[in-house]
């Protein structure tokens, strides 16, 4: 009985070391395939990192073009609240006396001057 069995199994026996061939083929076929994919996918990866970190640069850029716009914006707004108040001064000097002060006259041309 045994002497039955190793004669099937040795009849068998090239086309299953055929099949085992192909199967051994086609894993090693399937692993590089995965590890080509693993390293697509760690280049994405290093692709998206890189996006991501210029985007952040960009919005790094922005958002200090926006300060710098803000202090500028802050400064004139003292600027001219300043001028407004030494202009309220004048005016309620003049209703007081119904002079115009040479100082106010002379600020007055001035301020004239600049803006043409």
């Amino acid at each position: 009985m045994q002497e039955e069995e190793t004669a099937a199994a040795e009849a068998s026996s090239p086309a299953s070391r055929q099949d085992e061939a192909l199967l051994q083929d086609e894993l090693d076929r399937l692993q590089d395939e995965n590890d080509e994919l693993k390293a697509e996918i760690e280049e994405m990866r290093m692709e998206m990192d890189e996006m991501r970190d210029t985007f952040f640069e960009e919005d790094t850029c922005q958002l200090e073009e926006v300060r710098r716009e803000l202090e500028r914006a802050n400064k004139n707004c003292r600027i001219l609240q300043y001028r407004l108040r030494k202009a309220e001064r004048r005016r309620m000097r003049y209703a007081q006396t119904g002079e115009v002060d040479e100082d106010v006259l002379r600020s007055l041309e001035q301020d004239l001057k600049v803006r043409e």
